[in-house]
């Protein structure tokens, strides 16, 4: 499932000495699904509505330790806010509030994002994020040409439960999509591929989907019947 759309970032001014070395540095974002608290356990539904939904959040997160001046942007990173942690050799991280102009024509919009090139667990500079934040599947390619420099910031990293308690990045629904029990984004027909296949009729079925464990039954007015026999749990993708 690939919602990023690569963007051709533009180049930026070079990079200090030790940090102006050849090649990319890759990264990618996880996303970490909480499930709300069922509103009915055996709930009636037209088939494309959701079973069950919840919340999406960073995997990883950290805030700012100060206000971080972003070079040659004429704007400022505020204390305390939340970034996405990246899986990468290097410390990545982006918020989701600053965003910039990017791409051919400066058409698409882009987060600030911040990376630690010389890996002393400081941020060091900034760049235009290339992929999403959450739902990520596709890595991105940062060019170390591309960074710009800024002021050596600390950041701290939040805890597994403040990260579950942080306001939705995004929303999931629990739901029969193209012939799967998938979870899919918000309202949207953009689904999680690697999910059970099912097939109702009007004889009872369960099936497993992140460790949830369901009940479905066709009615004749082409609805469904949905048990929640047990709750689905937290999940990464």
């Amino acid at each position: 499932m690939a919602l990023g759309i690569l963007l051709t970032l533009m180049p930026d001014a070079a990079l200090p000495q030790n940090a102006a070395d050849s090649g990319s540095i890759r990264y990618i974002f996880r996303t970490l699904l909480v499930p709300d608290q069922p509103a009915e356990r055996s709930p009636t539904v037209s088939k494309n509505d959701p079973w069950f939904s919840g919340k999406a959040v960073p995997v990883r997160a950290m805030a700012l330790d100060a206000d971080i001046p972003i070079t040659g942007a004429a704007i400022v990173l505020s204390r305390g806010a939340v970034l996405s942690v990246a899986d990468s050799d290097h410390l990545i991280a982006c918020q989701r509030e600053v965003v910039l102009s990017a791409g051919v024509g400066g058409m698409g919009r882009s987060p600030v994002c911040l990376v630690d090139l010389d890996r002393d667990g400081r941020f060091d500079g900034w760049f235009k994020s290339s992929i999403n934040l959450i739902w990520g599947c596709c890595n991105g390619h940062l060019q170390r040409s591309r960074v710009r420099p800024i002021a050596p910031a600390g950041a701290t990293e939040l805890s597994p439960d403040r990260v579950r308690a942080l306001d939705p990045w995004g929303y999931f629904s629990i739901r029969y999509a193209q012939g799967m029990l998938t979870y899919c984004l918000g309202i949207s027909d953009v689904c999680q591929q690697k999910a059970p296949r099912i097939k109702p009729s009007e004889i009872e079925q369960t099936t497993e989907f992140m460790g949830g464990l369901f009940g479905y039954r066709k009615l004749e007015n082409g609805k469904l019947a949905v048990r929640m026999i047990r709750d689905p749990q937290e999940a990464t993708y």
